[in-house]
C-alpha cells in the first residue's frame, strides 16, 4: 500500500485504470470532503493493479477496502493481490442484480460473509402531517464528541458500521449534522444525518438505554422527518434486525431491493450488541 498525499492522486489513479472494457465495477463513490479529511489525517492508501485500483482507509485496527475496476473479470483477477494480507480488511459489496457475483469474487479469494444491510427509504410530502417532537432537539457541543463516539463504540460493531472517529465526529458536530436530546447532564439520544439539499442519509441513530421507551427516539425521528418535508430520506438497517425495521416501517420507510454485504478477510464472526 502507498500513502495518498493529495486528492489529485485519487483522480489520476481512477483515470489511469485501463479502459479497454466498459463493465465498470466499484464501491468507491467520491465525496471530496471525506477524501480530503482522510488524506489530511494520513488514513488513505492505494494499490494500483492497472485494471483495478484498490483504496484502503485506515480505521482503528483495520482497513476499509474500496475498489474501482474496469470489469468483474478484472476485479476477480486483481483481488488475488490482497488475498494474503496479514491485516484486517473489511469491504462493502453494494448492489442489486450483480451483488452475488461481486460477493463471490471476494469469497473465492478468502473473504468471509460478516453481516448484511437492507436499504430503506421514505419520501416526505411537503404538506404531509407529521408529529412534532416531544423533546427539545439540540446540537451537541464539541466537547461531547468523545462521549458520543464512546456511546457508538459500546452499541455498534466497528466492522459492520463505519463509526466516526473523534475528529470525524467533531467535524460532523461543527457542520451541525448531529442532533440530540439532552436530559440534564445525560445524552439521551443522538441522530446523525448527511444533509444534501432535498435528499438525506440517516447515518446513525441511537437512544441511551436509560431513556429507551420514553419517546426520545420518536422525538429525534419526528424532528428529522419535519426537516425534510418535500425530500427523501435513505437509511441502511441490519437485514436481520426486525425490531429496527419495524420501527422504521412505522415511520413510513419502505424496503428497497438493494443490499450491502459486509465481508472480512479474517475469521471474525459478527456478534450483535444490545443496542
Amino acid at each position: 500500500m502507498i500513502l495518498i498525499e493529495n486528492i489529485e492522486v485519487v483522480y489520476c489513479l481512477i483515470n489511469g485504470v485501463d479502459k479497454k472494457d466498459s463493465e465498470w465495477v466499484t464501491n468507491f463513490y467520491l465525496n471530496e470532503d471525506n477524501l480530503n479529511h482522510w488524506i489530511d489525517k494520513g488514513r488513505l492508501f492505494f494499490l494500483d493493479c492497472g485494471s483495478t485500483v484498490f483504496f484502503f482507509r485506515a480505521d482503528r485496527d483495520f482497513f476499509h477496502l474500496y475498489y474501482y475496476s474496469n470489469s468483474m473479470m478484472s476485479l476477480q483477477k486483481d483481488v488475488k493481490n490482497i488475498r494474503n494480507a496479514d491485516y484486517i480488511i473489511v469491504v462493502d459489496c453494494i448492489g442489486l442484480a450483480s451483488l452475488g457475483r461481486t460477493v463471490s469474487v471476494f469469497i473465492e479469494n478468502g473473504f468471509k460473509r460478516y453481516i448484511s444491510y437492507t436499504k430503506m427509504q421514505r419520501a416526505i410530502g411537503k404538506e404531509e402531517i407529521l408529529p412534532n417532537p416531544s423533546y427539545d432537539i439540540v446540537f451537541p457541543r464539541l466537547d461531547e464528541a468523545s462521549i458520543i463516539c464512546k456511546m457508538f463504540e459500546n452499541n455498534f460493531d466497528r466492522f459492520a458500521e463505519q463509526l466516526p472517529t473523534i475528529d470525524e465526529m467533531e467535524k460532523l458536530i461543527t457542520i451541525k449534522s448531529v442532533i440530540m436530546v439532552r436530559e440534564g447532564s445525560d445524552i439521551a439520544g443522538v441522530l446523525i444525518r448527511n444533509k444534501k439539499l432535498k435528499t438525506s442519509v440517516l447515518m446513525f441513530y441511537l437512544v441511551n438505554k436509560k431513556y429507551r421507551g420514553k419517546g426520545v427516539g420518536g422525538a429525534l425521528l419526528s424532528h428529522y422527518l419535519n426537516e425534510y418535508r418535500g425530500g427523501i430520506i435513505t437509511l441502511w438497517v441490519l437485514s436481520n434486525n426486525e425490531n429496527a425495521i419495524s420501527v422504521y416501517q412505522h415511520y413510513g420507510f419502505g424496503k428497497k431491493q438493494i443490499s450491502d454485504q459486509i465481508l472480512i478477510n479474517k475469521d471474525i464472526h459478527y456478534e450483535a450488541k444490545s443496542n
